[in-house]
Order: C-alpha cells, then sequence, then structure tokens
C-alpha cells in the first residue's frame, strides 16, 4: 500500500496546479490594484508573502474530492497512514513555494514585501520640464506622469536587493518555504485545528511571523529572529498532521 500509484501522482499534480492557480489568483489582484509600471519582480515580491495561504488553499481543493467520495477512508481502512495518503497533496503545494523561495533567495523577486518600511522622502528639483529625483533620474510630468517609464523599471530592478537587513533574501526564503509546508499540512487536516485553542496558537504563530519581519525590517532585530515562528509553525503543522494517523 506504501507504493507509488497513479492515485498518488494525480493528487500531486491537483495540489500543484491548485496552489499555483491560487498564487496566480493572488498576483493577478496585486497587479490590479497596484499603482502600475512595476517590473515582474517587483509584482512577484508583493504577492511572495502570501504563497502560504496559496498552498493551503491547492492542498484543501485537491483534498477536497476524495475526501468527499470516502477514498481517504476507504485507503485507511486498506492500511495506509492517513499521512502518507495525503502526503502528495502537501507535496505538491509546497513546491510553488519552493520555486518562490528560489527565486527570493537568489534576487530573483523583490523582498521588500517581506521587509515593509517607510519610502523616504524624495528630494525633487524642477527643471523647468519636470520634477527630477537626482538620485535615480526619475523625471515627473507637473501632470503626475513619468516622462521616463524605463527610469522607474531601472529603479525598481535596483530596489530588489537594496535597503533589505541583512541575510533579509535568505530569511524571506526560507521562512517562506517553510510557512508554505506548514500551511500546507494545516489544510490537509483542518479539523485537528478546528479546536479553538489550537486555531487561536496557529494565528499567534502567524502573526508572530509577520512581526518578525516588521522588526527586522526596522533594524531593531536580525532578520534570521523571523525564522524562529516560521520553525515553530512548521512544528506545530507537523504535530498536528501527524496526529491524523492517531484517529
Amino acid at each position: 500500500m506504501r507504493q507509488l500509484s497513479v492515485w498518488h501522482v494525480r493528487l500531486f499534480v491537483r495540489a500543484l496546479i491548485g496552489a499555483a492557480l491560487a498564487f496566480g489568483l493572488i498576483l493577478l489582484l496585486s497587479a490590479l490594484t497596484d499603482e502600475g509600471g512595476l517590473t515582474l519582480a517587483v509584482r512577484l515580491g508583493r504577492a511572495a508573502p502570501i504563497t502560504p495561504v496559496a498552498a493551503a488553499l491547492g492542498t484543501g481543493a485537491a483534498l477536497a474530492p476524495p475526501r468527499w467520495r470516502g477514498e481517504l477512508l476507504a485507503l485507511s481502512t486498506l492500511g495506509q497512514r492517513p499521512t502518507l495518503t495525503m502526503l502528495p497533496a502537501v507535496l505538491g503545494a509546497t513546491v510553488v513555494g519552493a520555486v518562490i523561495a528560489l527565486l527570493l533567495m537568489v534576487g530573483g523577486v523583490d523582498a521588500h514585501g517581506f521587509f515593509p518600511v517607510v519610502p523616504r522622502s524624495l528630494e525633487l528639483t524642477f527643471d523647468g520640464i519636470a520634477f527630477v529625483e537626482p538620485q535615480s533620474g526619475t523625471r515627473i510630468l507637473p501632470t503626475g506622469e513619468l516622462a521616463e517609464p524605463v527610469a522607474r523599471a531601472a529603479l525598481a530592478a535596483n530596489a530588489a536587493t537594496s535597503d533589505l537587513p541583512r541575510f533579509g533574501l535568505f530569511v524571506a526564503g526560507l521562512a517562506t518555504l517553510v510557512a508554505t509546508g506548514g500551511l500546507a499540512m494545516v489544510a490537509a487536516v483542518m479539523r485537528t485545528w478546528a479546536r479553538p485553542m489550537r486555531g487561536l496558537a496557529l494565528g499567534v504563530l502567524m502573526v508572530s511571523l509577520l512581526a518578525g519581519f516588521q522588526a527586522s525590517a526596522s533594524s531593531r532585530v536580525s532578520a534570521l529572529l523571523a525564522l524562529a515562528p516560521a520553525f515553530a509553525l512548521f512544528s506545530a503543522a507537523l504535530r498536528g498532521y501527524r496526529r491524523s494517523d492517531e484517529r
């Protein structure tokens, strides 16, 4: 019963596609609400913090049909542990988080979405035609439009690795991967987290993760400290996931 079957492969693929579609929808909504003229790296960076949620949605969507049809219960009756039955869905959804994490670590995605800070005030001078920002060379017309859209794209690209805390790219990538796997497991055994205290504990860990990024963005603490709630979230999710074998 532990051998890989076509059923497991299909479950993996459904979870992967579901998580990718969920992330694509998040990216689209972000693109529709931003100010426009941004590079793909910046757009991906703004959607990247929501990657664990996309993985949870993909996992839940992949497991819903076999759960409704009684396939999970049937496999459990035949002797297969629920953790092994649901594992392809968890891994498939986590692939999306792994891709985003890799892009974050190599600088292919702007990580400023993880470390939000108050933007610095611009020092503009008027050259008779447009307002000029000396450092970036960006020129803004009196109407508010950019005189040179290419300058804005270059500015966004340069911002991908500047003004980030030390180890920021590594922390953002690793935390994304760990949190993605954690929430994918939570979605697989949602009933385990239906109890108020367990749900509250999960919420506290997620808030702590966000707080860790906020604190490191202001240079109050090391960015590495943001990994503590991420791994605590994963550990709690893993314990809840393994409880499904005890039923």
